[in-house]
């Protein structure tokens, strides 16, 4: 499950250095017409050194840029009428794409829309407390089925489905999930592997022995794919050496980015979570 930026390698910098999309995250969502990511590679190194090169012309050649989900407000509804009418706009399937970046799922779910084409971890659960007013009960069953398939198969449920947010989690709302659709006693295998993973991999035992846990993803100290100049520039303002380190890991908090973690609440540059131990 490779991310975009390992998959393409000095092309992936390449097209977001040079800014061809105003927002990171739509090359990472973008799909190859037909090419492997081997072949669009290849080619990219024979042509990039022709003087009628042209990287844009490149890219929108071998790729399916994404597109937003652009919602319509219509005045005349009430917010509550609003809110009901979204779901069937906002639920997505994922059908087997090559080379995609979407962790696929076997169940619809919902996503926030706009730039967000993917679910994410804990914002879901919020997700579910709408459903369950809405009297969406399969569809929100469906998300939880969704969440355990994960655990079972990657180990712990993603930051979101995409391959970029594969090795970051978000703060562990799955128990809640469980007992807002009474499938506590179903999910008790999924539970005690989500479990472990928060107390070995996010865990930090003090001195005197007690353990307490943090934000830290593993993933190496590396721009994060899908807001990769953003944080590049973020670095070179930056002293601390572990930057993206900390970056990523405010992305696995859900509060990104919030100035609890900043050393200069008005200074993104200066985020420290990684040292942080939250309660």
């Amino acid at each position: 499950m490779q991310p975009p930026d390992e998959i393409y390698e000095e092309l992936f910098e390449e097209i977001q250095k040079s800014r061809i999309f105003s927002d990171s995250k739509t090359f990472c969502d973008a799909i190859s017409r037909q090419l492997t990511p081997h072949e669009i590679l290849n080619e990219y190194r024979q042509e990039k050194t022709k003087s009628s090169f042209n990287l844009s012309s490149f890219v929108l050649e071998h790729f399916i840029v994404p597109s937003t989900i652009d919602l319509i407000i219509n005045e005349k509804r009430s917010l509550e009428e609003y809110c009901h009418c979204l779901w069937p706009l906002l639920t997505r399937t994922v059908k087997s794409v090559n080379y995609s970046s979407i962790i696929e799922v076997p169940y619809p779910f919902i996503v926030p829309g706009g730039r967000f084409r993917e679910f994410y971890y804990w914002d879901t659960y919020f997700t579910m407390l709408g459903l369950v007013r809405s009297n969406e009960i399969e569809l929100a069953n469906h998300m939880l089925d969704n969440f355990a398939y994960l655990i079972r198969t990657i180990g712990h449920i993603p930051g979101g489905n995409r391959s970029y947010y594969a090795d970051q989690s978000q703060p562990p709302f799955f128990s809640l999930m469980t007992q807002l659709l009474g499938q506590t006693k179903k999910y008790q295998h999924e539970l005690e592997i989500e479990y472990e993973f928060w107390m070995t991999t996010r865990a930090v035992t003090l001195d005197d022995g007690t353990i307490l846990n943090r934000y830290y993803v593993d993933s190496g100290n590396k721009p994060r794919p899908e807001a990769f100049l953003e944080d590049v520039q973020t670095a070179r303002k930056s002293k601390n050496v572990n930057i993206y380190l900390d970056l990523t890991a405010a992305g696995e908090c859900g509060w990104d980015f919030s100035s609890r973690w900043m050393e200069d609440e008005s200074d993104l540059s200066t985020i420290m979570i990684t040292n942080l131990l939250p309660v």
